[in-house]
């Protein structure tokens, strides 16, 4: 009988498959991925500065993962991660400190303007039309000064209140007025949000005319406003007279505690 001289397939000779062909497992990088969702989160800085530290911490983690990806090129992956990251910390970082930067000037901005107007309004005009712009838009609308004066008034039913809240400005209009000091914006103090109210300090500086070598007082106008469609809607929520520069502390931040608190 002859002999079979076929090899039966489960006899033929596989090639073998050698350690060092299988491709080194190399692990992740830890601070690329923290890189990257701390880049993720960096968005969040257009709505709040605060988030500014994820995109410093998101190009901080990338940039250690590279050298440590470039250090350790056997071990550790995750370059791609790495770059993703600081990629989107930069442009988020970038963005909103443009972005805020441009409110804050135009705020500023605006700011200077009701207040040189304001000043003014202390040397033309009289008491109720100053008092017209102690209260928010919406509670004057359709109203005098003199219908704001006397809610004012009749608002204040502990004794005193209304001198207390209202008597420095009257008391400083009316020296302005007499010729007996003048006034001019000096500065923006602070301003920023209230919520979402804007807010302003502007420092406004008091000269003598009857005695011009003494040292010159300054009032503070503590400002909000309203906006609507890009405009500036301002009223004087405090007349502080005389005032101390850098003594006027921030609005303190509402917290909600779900109850309208």
């Amino acid at each position: 009988m002859a002999e079979n001289m076929t090899t039966p397939a489960a006899q033929v000779p596989r090639e073998e498959v050698r350690v060092d062909d299988l491709p080194t497992y190399r692990a992740l990088s830890n601070r690329a991925i923290a890189g990257l969702v701390l880049g993720l989160v960096s968005a969040l800085s257009i709505a709040s500065l605060w988030f500014l530290v994820a995109a410093v911490g998101a190009i901080l983690l990338g940039w250690q993962a590279l050298r440590l990806i470039a250090k350790y090129p056997d071990v550790y992956t995750g370059a791609g991660l790495a770059r993703a990251g600081i990629g989107l910390g930069i442009v988020c970082g970038l963005g909103s400190a443009t972005i805020v930067g441009t409110q804050s000037f135009i705020l500023n901005n605006e700011a200077k303007k009701f207040s040189r107007h304001f000043a003014q309004e202390l040397k033309t005009k009289d008491f109720p039309t100053l008092m017209w712009y102690r209260v928010s838009p919406a509670a004057r609308q359709g109203k005098t000064g003199e219908e704001v004066t006397r809610e004012a008034q009749a608002s204040a039913r502990e004794g005193g209140i209304y001198e207390t809240e209202f008597g420095p400005m009257k008391v400083c209009s009316d020296k302005i007025r007499e010729g007996e000091m003048d006034v001019e914006l000096v500065s923006i103090e602070q301003s920023g949000l209230d919520g979402l109210t804007p807010y302003a300090y502007a420092i406004l500086e008091v000269h003598s005319h009857k005695t011009p070598s003494e040292q010159p007082f300054f009032l503070l106008l503590a400002l909000k406003a309203d906006v609507k469609d890009g405009r500036y809607d301002w009223w004087v929520e405090r007349f502080v007279y005389p005032y101390t520069r850098g003594t006027m502390a921030a609005p303190t931040p509402k917290i909600d505690d779900g109850h309208n608190h």
